[in-house]
């Protein structure tokens, strides 16, 4: 065994005194520190990276995708956790999208369906908040919230990062996330005028609207197909152009 470090001038005699000395209260196992590593597979490589876009979880869910999702549109709500109600609102919001998002998965879905279903959950987001002291949510936030979850959580199922226990046709039916890269994109081929920030849509035919045009302009593909490059595109021809980000 080699020779103990030296740790802020003491000279320990076994690794378990090395890391009772570095942390205070964390015990090595010495057969553990024998193992054998071998080169990380290429699915733990894309856990690694796909962990920095949750919080450094390897592993991904659907509570993850919600939490990742409220910071695409936080940004929009300024004070909605800043007051004495503010942190139990947020919980118990986030436990609404999650369920949203677990009862999204579980169904087979007809086009119509979903859309019902989807009107429905925004109409509750923006509900809870406006009960709980925060009136001023829109269904555009509630709308990226909600479809923002869906797309991460899809996402990580066809990198077969999540697996489902059945099938489930929700990429098929499932709206595109609106934003400024989207409408400024769609507008530039004859889609709805943006005449405000996405953020303060309240109406939801007005956003409605939106998703049936992105699937009248591309009828062979889903909206989430569509959106998919859609976004992609904008999001190059901001960088190369030297445009502000300003999703």
């Amino acid at each position: 065994m080699t020779s103990p470090i030296d740790v802020c001038g003491l000279r320990p005699h076994s690794y378990e005194n090395v890391l009772q000395v570095s942390s205070g209260v964390r015990q090595t196992d010495l057969l553990g520190m024998q193992r054998t590593y071998t080169r990380p597979s290429a699915d733990e490589h894309r856990r690694f990276l796909v962990s920095f876009l949750f919080s450094g979880v390897l592993t991904p869910g659907p509570r993850e995708c919600v939490a990742r999702a409220y910071r695409d549109f936080s940004r929009t709500a300024a004070g909605i956790t800043a007051d004495e109600h503010g942190k139990e609102r947020k919980r118990l919001a986030h436990e609404m999208v999650e369920q949203f998002v677990r009862e999204a998965l579980a169904k087979d879905w007809t086009e119509q369906a979903f859309d019902n279903w989807h009107m429905r959950a925004c109409a509750s987001i923006v509900r809870h908040y406006s009960k709980n002291a925060f009136p001023s949510f829109s269904i555009g936030q509630a709308q990226k919230w909600l479809n923002m979850s869906i797309k991460y959580i899809l996402s990580l199922i066809e990198a077969d990062l999540y697996e489902l226990p059945r099938p489930s046709n929700l990429w098929t039916v499932a709206h595109a996330p609106l934003d400024d890269f989207i409408l400024t994109a769609t507008g530039a081929y004859g889609g709805v005028r943006q005449c405000y920030p996405w953020s303060r849509i309240v109406d939801y035919p007005l956003y409605m609207s939106v998703q049936s045009w992105i699937r009248s302009r591309y009828p062979a593909a889903s909206a989430l197909d569509a959106e998919f490059h859609i976004y992609n595109d904008e999001a190059d021809r901001r960088r190369t152009t030297g445009l502000p980000d300003t999703r």
